[in-house]
C-alpha cells in the first residue's frame, strides 16, 4: 500500500504539470500560405477555406504586439483557453439513415427582428486598426456583404462618425449595433446614445463584466498596458434601468455568465443577453459561454423561450 501511495504521488507532479495549449491544429496550412512575413501580401480570400487558415495568416502577418492584443487574456490565460476547449468536452450523436432531403442550404435567420443570413456576426472588438490600416470600417463593408451583423466596438480606431458613413454607404445590407460601457454620467450617456440613433445603429450592446480593468499580464510585460485599476465603474441594474428609460432601441446585455445573471435580465426586462467572459480578458477562471448557456439549459430553460440569447 506504501509502495502504491509512493507511486502515485512520483506521478503527481507531472498530472499537475501545465499541458502544452494547442490554439489552433496542424492542418498543413503552411502548404496553402507558406512562412508569410509581417505586412507581405494576404493570401486571396478564396484559398482560405477554415478558421484555423485565418489563424495562421494573422499570427505571421500581422505585427507581432497587435497579434498579441488580440490573443491575450487576463490572469495565467486559463479561461482565453477555455473558451477554445470547451467544445471539445462535447460530443456530437450522429443518428445514420436519416433522410436528408428536406435539409435546407441557407442559415438565414433574424437577431433582434433584423434579418441576418446566418446565426453569428462580428463581436466587438477593441483598436481594429492594429489588423488593418481602414480597421472598423472593413468590418462593416465585409459584414455588409456577407449580410451579417456587426457590433461596432466602443473603442475604436476610427471615429465614430467615419464608422456612421461607412454604415450608410453599405446601404440597406449592413446592419450595426454599437458596443458600449456606463462611461460618465447620465446627461454624457444621454447625449452618447443620441449620437448612436444618429449614426443609424440598431441595438446597443452593453458590456456590463467591465466593472474594473482586466489584470492583463501578458500585455503588460510586452510594455502596452497598465497595471489594473482600482476605480470602479458604475454598471448597475439601476443604471441599465435608467438606460433603458434614454432610447427606445433593443439593449443587448454583454457578459451574462451564470443562469443567476440570465434570470434578473428577464425580469428587468432585457431584448436580448449576450453569453461572454470578454474574450477570458477580464476574469481568469470565468466560465467560458457554452458552459453558461448549459448551466441556463439545466437550471433555467425557460430563459431561451424569453428573450434572445
Amino acid at each position: 500500500m506504501q509502495a502504491m501511495l509512493s507511486f502515485t504521488l512520483l506521478l503527481l507532479p507531472a498530472a499537475l504539470a501545465a499541458r502544452p495549449f494547442l490554439e489552433a491544429p496542424d492542418i498543413d496550412a503552411a502548404l496553402a500560405f507558406g512562412d508569410l512575413a509581417n505586412g507581405t501580401t494576404l493570401p486571396d480570400l478564396s484559398s482560405v477555406i477554415a478558421l484555423h487558415d485565418f489563424q495562421y495568416i494573422a499570427q505571421r502577418y500581422m505585427n507581432d504586439t497587435f497579434y498579441m492584443m488580440y490573443t491575450h487574456g487576463a490572469g495565467g490565460e486559463w479561461s482565453y483557453r477555455n473558451n477554445l476547449e470547451a467544445f471539445s468536452r462535447y460530443r456530437f450523436r450522429p443518428r445514420g439513415l436519416i433522410d436528408p432531403s428536406n435539409i435546407t442550404d441557407t442559415l438565414a435567420t433574424t437577431i433582434l427582428g433584423q434579418n441576418v443570413s446566418a446565426p453569428f456576426f462580428i463581436s466587438p472588438c477593441a483598436w481594429a486598426g492594429g489588423a488593418h490600416a481602414d480597421g472598423e470600417l472593413n468590418l462593416v463593408r465585409a459584414a455588409a456583404a456577407e449580410g451579417i451583423l456587426y457590433i461596432a466596438s466602443d473603442v475604436s480606431s476610427k471615429p465614430k462618425g467615419d464608422i456612421a458613413a461607412a454604415h450608410a454607404a453599405a446601404g440597406p445590407a449592413s446592419l450595426l449595433f454599437q458596443q458600449t460601457y456606463l462611461e460618465g454620467d447620465d446627461a454624457d450617456v444621454a447625449a452618447y446614445i443620441a449620437r448612436a440613433e444618429d449614426a443609424g445603429v440598431a441595438a446597443f450592446v452593453l458590456t456590463i463584466d467591465a466593472a474594473a480593468s482586466g489584470n492583463r499580464q501578458r500585455p503588460w510585460h510586452h510594455g502596452v498596458s497598465e497595471r489594473p485599476r482600482t476605480e470602479f465603474k458604475q454598471i448597475t441594474w439601476e443604471r441599465y434601468a435608467a438606460l433603458r428609460g434614454m432610447t427606445d432601441l433593443p439593449i443587448v446585455l454583454k457578459g451574462v455568465q451564470s443562469v443567476e445573471t440570465a434570470v434578473k435580465a428577464v425580469e428587468m426586462g432585457a431584448a436580448a443577453i449576450y453569453l461572454s467572459n470578454h474574450g477570458g480578458r477580464q476574469l481568469d477562471f470565468s466560465p467560458s459561454p457554452l458552459e453558461v448557456a448549459l448551466e441556463i439549459h439545466r437550471k433555467a430553460p425557460w430563459v431561451f423561450d424569453q428573450v434572445e440569447v
